[in-house]
């Protein structure tokens, strides 16, 4: 991913080039490939390049257009001759200025509105001089960062959130909404765990004048509104298989080869298979593709080579292989690296190292992941929002027939199944109260509880839109999620570009429309990609019966942990800022290191929070700046931040 950074006077004064220069050297390690200025006046950007495709090696960034605006881009556009055809350009002109140029010019043709037409992964910053506004904005899936601080005299923006929170003699505050979103896994995109600094939401703009700030979306996920209803099911797989491959194709167009995440499961397989077969057709596309997979041997269900072998004899090639099997270690990180959000451990560490080493023996700038897939084709059999529809919709009969099928499949009372088809119809203080995902971790501090309304946010009930179908709700949540989780996984990633096929807008559009028996069967999980695909990932592949669960690693973990963590003597920093009861975590802690229990995600989040809060401080010494708590509950206004 290349890296943007810039800033606005408002009060006309000119731009310290000293100042942004130091964040040019500061970005240099995700932006290798140049760096590239341009200062007028109170404003100043700085773009450092990371260079994926011939294509990008061309372009000039920042682009002044015609009319005097400035865009600075990171992204791939993935229907730019469609743009280019709108527009009425001739090839060889935006072929000239790249895809920068080409989204700079679709929003002055068409505003705002004209970013709806953007397909791709981005970010990017405008500034419009005549005007003198400042527009921002993001993909879908918030695949590419975007940060920006908002203060009475200018507009600080970056790429990185490490150096919008390093500047000499800032003073940021803990923002507990994110905090609670960090520990129940319902972050919003916007937030950070500053409360002064947002980040730039997914399909989002964010418009910013001297007197005010403007959000707004450019495009959000309906689900139902397309109209794909085919006649039958092979009409279905053939609408898939084709927004599958296309997804695949847009993401393999690299002039550097390309790393391939290989799980043995279907989701990277699909990828992996998919890939190969276009490369048959269209060898120009990437140099190589090759593959890595993790694989834990000591884990009873955890070798990875096992499965992957399959792909790899498909393909003629053995791939690269890590070994995880003494990654798992809840040890605080080094505190030589600072991550700007919590999360990190040694493990993260360790992982990152092996990540690098191999892109850096490989060439490859880019890495295909098969994220998306499990929430998008129904990994995950849980029907009740589908169930929920029948009832809405009067198709009683056909509800009755399918909850006996699924009580039969997943071995549960009828009644209890039915119970939870009434929840995904209740309001969301109901379903807060009376759902088991709603039930709050024993050990955080009961007014944190009640004052970020957790039962709530684990319920998922965040989002309420009573005009839409509950499997609607459903989708329109699992992206708002997803979208969450891309956002925060950035910050522990390297100098690298990955990409998500299964993050395609075209295919999540289409997946999110069709019946949800295309994608929910009882008995036949993940139908409607299974049968798509037969003919090009292996049948062991698809016959699998489920992933690899880690059971062991966790537990020798957590162990070593408290070995090492003794000293503490029960005493937490979460626990300090109010987020949890010391004495109850320390307690589940160690039962959960002798005997495994069903939270091991909320016992890891919270070492994770633990870890970063003891290291933040320092950090912040070090860089001048300081960061204090704040229990204030009260959003943001969409002003200016004092």
């Amino acid at each position: 991913m290349s890296v943007i950074g810039g800033i606005w006077n408002f009060d006309g004064k000119p731009v310290d080039r000293r100042w942004l220069e130091n964040l040019g050297t500061a970005l240099v390690q995700y932006g290798p490939d140049g760096e590239f200025f341009y200062i007028n006046g109170p404003v100043g950007i700085v773009y450092r390049p990371f260079h994926t495709t011939a294509e990008s090696r061309q372009e000039q960034q920042p682009w002044i257009s015609p009319a005097g605006n400035v865009i600075a881009w990171d992204g791939r556009l993935d229907n730019a001759d469609d743009l280019r055809h709108d527009l009425g350009f001739p090839f060889s002109v935006i072929a000239e200025r790249g895809e920068a140029a080409l989204a700079l010019l679709a929003f002055e043709r068409w505003g705002k509105s004209g970013l709806t037409r953007l397909i791709g992964d981005f970010a990017f910053s405008i500034w419009q001089p005549q005007c003198r506004r400042l527009l921002l904005g993001r993909d879908a899936f918030a695949i590419r960062p975007m940060f920006y601080h908002v203060t009475k005299g200018c507009i600080f923006w970056c790429s990185d959130l490490t150096q919008l929170i390093c500047q000499r003699g800032m003073q940021w505050t803990l923002d507990d909404s994110y905090i609670a979103g960090y520990l129940t896994r319902s972050t919003a995109v916007e937030e950070t765990p500053y409360r002064e600094i947002r980040g730039v939401g997914a399909a989002s703009w964010v418009e910013v004048s001297p007197e005010r700030v403007n959000i707004g979306q450019f495009w959000q996920l309906e689900p139902g509104k397309r109209k794909d209803r085919c006649k039958t099911d092979a009409d279905y797989e053939e609408v898939f298989r084709h927004l599958f491959r296309q997804s695949v194709h847009r993401r393999l167009r690299s002039d550097k080869p390309v790393l391939g995440e290989l799980s043995g499961g279907m989701d990277s397989s699909s990828i992996v298979c998919v890939a190969d077969d276009l490369l048959v057709e269209e060898p120009g596309l990437t140099p190589q593709l090759d593959t890595l997979t993790y694989y834990d041997a000591s884990e009873p269900t955890g070798d990875e080579r096992e499965w992957a072998k399959y792909v790899e004899a498909r393909r003629g090639r053995t791939g690269d292989h890590i070994n995880t099997a003494e990654l798992v270690s809840y040890q605080a990180p080094d505190p030589s690296y600072f991550f700007p959000v919590p999360g990190a451990t040694e493990g993260t560490l360790w992982i990152e190292r092996e990540y690098r080493r191999i892109t850096m023996e490989r060439g490859a700038r880019v890495v295909l992941s098969g994220l998306g897939g499990d929430e998008f084709t129904g990994a995950v059999p849980q029907p009740y929002a589908e169930l929920a529809d029948m009832l809405i919709e009067g198709r009683w009969l056909r509800f009755a027939q399918l909850l006996k099928q699924w009580s039969i499949v997943k071995k549960r009372p009828a009644a209890d199944l039915a119970w939870q088809c009434i929840l995904a119809l209740a309001p969301a203080a109901a379903r807060g109260r009376w759902s088991v995902q709603a039930k709050g971790d024993a050990w955080l501090q009961s007014d944190f509880v009640q004052r970020q309304q957790i039962q709530r946010r684990k319920a998922g009930a965040y989002h309420e839109a009573w005009r839409l179908l509950p499997s609607h709700r459903m989708g329109i949540f699992v992206w708002k999620c997803l979208a969450a989780d891309n956002n925060h996984a950035t910050f522990f990633m390297g100098p690298r570009e990955t990409r998500m096929p299964f993050m395609d807008r075209d295919l999540v559009e289409f997946l999110s429309s069709i019946p949800g028996e295309q994608q929910l069967r009882p008995g036949f999980r993940r139908s409607l990609i299974r049968r798509a695909l037969a003919a090009s990932v292996p049948a062991d592949i698809f016959n699998r019966r489920q992933k690899a669960v880690a059971v062991r690693g966790p537990m020798t973990g957590l162990t070593q942990y408290l070995c090492a963590a003794t000293n503490l003597g029960g005493s937490f920093e979460v626990a300090c800022h109010g987020y949890v009861n010391g004495e109850l975590f320390w307690e589940a802690l160690r039962r959960h290191a002798m005997v495994r229990s069903d939270n091991l995600v909320g016992i890891i989040s919270v070492l994770g929070l633990e870890h970063w809060l003891r290291n933040s401080n320092a950090a912040f010494s070090k860089a001048g700046c300081t960061l204090t708590a704040s229990h204030v509950t009260a959003p943001v206004p969409q002003g200016l931040a004092e």
